[in-house]
């Protein structure tokens, strides 16, 4: 892990602590206390196992002019997702998932905690969203298959 992300890890750390939350951080490989507020994800190389529990995912690194994470790994496990604006790394699949009603974007943080807490009170809602979402990326299966007979064919 770089320098730079632990740094951000421990910054995450230290905002919940000083909002008086309870947390615990993946790297101590603790057992969860029944009263923990936040689990902080501090590890790497583990986010579909993060995403495979969520009911909603957040696609982080979309909210600044960053690009966010691929919005298709939490739609293969059939999760609601939301993202913010910054999506050029991703802007077809971005695109592609909030027509079929699988992604939300939003412009700023507030408005992620909103769109969350509305998927969370309208359950049927966020279902939806999420067999969307399935749909969207089993409709998408096997593009490499179909470009490398396309290409096949031309030489």
């Amino acid at each position: 892990m770089s320098l730079v992300t632990q740094n951000v890890f421990d910054e995450v750390a230290q905002l919940c602590y000083e909002s008086g939350l309870r947390y615990q951080r993946r790297s101590e490989q603790q057992t969860l206390s029944e009263d923990m507020q936040v689990y902080l994800a501090d590890t790497m190389g583990e986010l579909m196992i993060f995403c495979a529990a969520a009911d909603v995912v957040f696609v982080g690194g979309s909210l600044i002019e960053r690009g966010g994470h691929n919005p298709l790994e939490p739609a293969l496990l059939g999760k609601p997702v939301l993202c913010g604006q910054h999506t050029f790394n991703f802007a077809s699949i971005t695109e592609g998932l909030s027509q079929a009603g699988a992604l939300i974007q939003v412009s700023q943080a507030e408005q992620v905690m909103h769109q969350a807490a509305n998927w969370f009170a309208r359950h049927e809602e966020r279902l939806k969203a999420g067999e969307a979402a399935k749909a969207y990326v089993a409709q998408h299966t096997g593009a490499l298959d179909r470009l490398t007979a396309q290409l096949e064919k031309m030489l």
